[in-house]
This record gives C-alpha cells, sequence and structure tokens, in this order.
C-alpha cells in the first residue's frame, strides 16, 4: 500500500500512542517504538480494508492502533481491554487525538467482551496478539465469527520443537538449516504449545496464567470449519519489512473472511449422527454407524 506523509508518519507525530505504551521498555520481545508500529500495521492492513469500517480492538492496550485505523479512513473504532491502567491511557489519547471520532474503550477481558456484546458486529476485528492469553482458542475463534466476517489475526508461533528437543536444541538447529521443511510446518502443521503468560509490560512478576499457542496450520484448520478463508500476503509483507521479529519461529500474521459458499468437507459432531447422508458425501467413505 502506498502511504502517504500523513498516514505514514502517525506513530511519529502522535508521540503518546507509543510514549505510553508500557511495552516500550521490553527487552525480551519487540519493544514498541514508532517506527515498528509503522511497518506492523503497513503489514498488517492494506487501505481498502480500513477505509470507511467499523473496527474491534480486541487487546488493545492503549488503542496504539486505533491512530492508524481513524488516519486510514475507519469510521468507528472500538478496543477492548481488561487493564484498568491501560484503559485510562488508552481513552487520554484517544480524547487527545481523536475528540470528533467516533470510539469506545471497553475495560473488560475477552470472555466477558464475548459475553455482554456478542450481539454487537464489527467489519473487522483486530485480534493481535491475545490468542494465546487462555487455552479456550477454538472458542475464542467461534466467538469472534459470530462478531465479524474479517477477522485478523496477529500472534506468535509455537515452539515447534518443544516436544522433541535436546538440550542443545539439535532439532529446533536442524528445522532452521532447512527452510524448505520450516515452511511448510510454518504454513500447514496443525499442532498447539502450552507456554506461561506474561502482563503488557513483560516482566515476569505480573504472571498471568498458562496458554493456549495454536500455530499457523492449527488456526487456518479451525478457521476452515468454521466457513473462513485466509489470506496470507500480510505475513509476508511483515517478513519482509521486519523479519527479525516475523519468520517462522517468531510471530505471523493472517487474515481469514467469511465464505461466500460455505460447503466446507467438514462435519459437526451433530451432522456426524443426525445427517447419515452427508456422511456418504464425504471424500472419504465413512464406516455405517448402527
Amino acid at each position: 500500500m502506498t502511504q502517504t506523509k500523513k498516514t505514514s508518519q502517525v506513530f511519529f507525530e502522535k508521540s503518546n500512542l507509543i510514549l505510553s505504551d508500557p511495552r516500550k521498555d521490553r527487552y525480551e520481545q519487540y519493544n514498541v517504538n514508532a517506527d515498528f508500529m509503522t511497518k506492523r500495521h503497513a503489514g498488517l492492513f492494506s487501505e481498502h480494508t480500513i477505509r470507511g469500517k467499523r473496527i474491534l480492538d480486541l487487546g488493545c492496550c492503549v488503542a496504539g492502533s486505533a491512530g492508524w485505523f481513524f488516519e486510514h479512513g475507519a469510521v468507528e473504532y472500538a478496543g477492548v481491554e481488561i487493564n484498568a491502567e491501560l484503559c485510562k491511557a488508552a481513552e487520554q489519547n484517544l480524547k487527545e487525538y481523536y475528540s470528533d471520532r467516533t470510539w469506545k474503550i471497553f475495560n473488560l477481558s475477552i470472555e466477558e467482551y464475548f459475553v455482554k456484546y456478542i450481539e454487537q458486529r464489527y467489519d473487522l476485528i483486530f485480534y493481535g496478539g491475545i490468542i494465546y492469553s487462555n487455552f479456550d482458542w477454538i472458542e475464542q475463534l467461534k466467538a469472534l465469527t459470530k462478531i465479524s466476517d474479517h477477522i485478523v489475526i496477529e500472534t506468535i508461533h509455537p515452539n515447534i520443537a518443544a516436544y522433541v528437543d535436546d538440550e542443545q536444541g539439535n532439532f529446533k538447529k536442524f528445522l532452521l538449516s532447512q527452510p524448505k521443511i520450516l515452511n511448510k510446518m510454518e504454513n500447514t502443521a496443525a499442532f498447539v504449545y502450552l507456554k506461561q503468560i506474561y502482563g503488557p509490560n513483560g516482566d515476569q512478576n505480573t504472571l498471568l496464567s498458562f496458554g493456549a499457542v495454536p500455530s499457523m496450520g492449527a488456526l487456518k484448520q479451525q478457521m476452515e470449519r468454521l466457513s473462513y478463508e485466509y489470506d496470507t500476503t500480510c505475513n509476508q509483507e511483515l517478513q519482509k519489512s521486519i523479519p527479525e521479529w516475523y519468520h517462522p519461529t517468531g510471530r505471523f500474521g493472517i487474515h481469514f473472511y467469511r465464505k461466500k459458499n460455505k460447503h466446507t468437507n467438514y462435519l459437526t459432531i451433530k451432522e456426524l449422527y443426525e445427517k447419515p447422508h452427508k456422511r456418504n458425501q464425504r471424500l472419504v467413505p465413512w464406516k455405517k454407524f448402527k
């Protein structure tokens, strides 16, 4: 996407979107700064996906992404954040820079938001850096599909060598030396890894919980079952512009769109038992149930 000076400079000119973010001081993970945020959002979102859209930002932190969305033509923004102090910072930022815009910040957990506002629909959901914060990631995907036809997920790759590696990390070293195998695993292997989840400032003293980290292949598989198709163009852009953080063992981004044709080769448990004729339509013959 071709950026104008106005749209590409939002994080440089509206400095509080960066200065109020506690992730700017992290060491072991990416630091939030104007350059990183510009490249991240430019890679994740083309202008046509934002202009004229109503956007929901789950895990919005200090609503930094709202700056990018509004500068690129979004007409409405809602942010959901569990941390009360971050919500205050988000509201201050939006009041300072976008007092004439339509926006709202919800001081809720993602689960609480789904329960209270599941009927409120949006044109686009940004689900960035949050899906791995709990175990029930499949249920979260199901909830997302009730809210929007367009879902953008930005997250971390699971540790692909966690279950088979030795202390020297020989298997991981092998994978890193085999880009074709690693690329195939990144895009198609469906698996989940469990990890510790820390608070927004990256301090281990703010340990929140353990969470499930689904692979890109697992997300594709589950979203296909929910009648969505995917587009990984944004991930290719991120790997080019921020290769130090976006790579097969780092972070990734992916877009999901609801399919116009909802036919799928997957069946629900209810369909398996209540609609025998559908079993016969499967690509692989089903054993007849008595």
